[in-house]
């Protein structure tokens, strides 16, 4: 299984080629899993004529949503119970990465202190701060920013590129391909 397949740079790779060089063609009985977050099939890097198949984790959510509870119901003690049954309310289903990590800060007692209630962990912290790095690039755009500012505003439905671009008074074409770059942050 190959994690975080999202992270590889496919710019650095040579034309015709495969992420990691993994072979075209596979045999008979071997598989490769990988996982990543959303993109575009034109971006995914990957090269291969054999038999494959998507499985989209958010279209089970109500599962993933019991099995962060039953880890949470396991990992429970008395002193825990009313911060986790707090924090159960806060964690986003659709995210691995962030119940990957809010659920390792439980079991690592991270939210036993009563200062840390209302905090993420550090190691979010790092990957949502990798994240901003990333997007931003070499710089982001007066459009990119105006973006920015439209899906950080309070309470903001979710809406479409026509709708931002209206929004920001920019070309609907330059704000899709904003946030086509930005698919697997959003």
């Amino acid at each position: 299984m190959i994690d975080g397949l999202d992270r590889v740079d496919i710019h650095s790779q040579a034309v015709g080629t495969n992420l990691f060089h993994l072979p075209r063609y596979l045999p008979d009985q071997v598989y490769f899993i990988f996982a990543r977050r959303p993109y575009k099939k034109s971006h995914g890097g990957l090269l291969i004529e054999a038999p494959s198949q998507v499985l989209d984790l958010s279209d089970f959510q109500r599962e993933n949503r019991e099995d962060v509870q039953e880890f949470i119901r396991r990992k429970r003690t008395t002193e825990t119970q009313s911060s986790q049954r707090n924090i159960i309310d806060l964690i986003d289903e659709d995210n691995f990465m962030y119940v990957q990590q809010v659920l390792t800060a439980f079991a690592d007692g991270f939210y036993d202190q009563p200062e840390n209630i209302n905090s993420i962990p550090p190691d979010l912290a790092t990957y949502y701060q990798q994240h901003w790095q990333k997007m931003q690039g070499q710089g982001l755009s007066d459009v990119a920013i105006n973006i920015l500012r439209v899906l950080t505003a309070e309470e903001t439905p979710a809406m479409s590129t026509v709708a931002i671009s209206k929004i920001i008074k920019a070309d609907v074409f330059d704000v899709a391909e904003i946030m086509e770059t930005w698919l697997e942050f959003l």
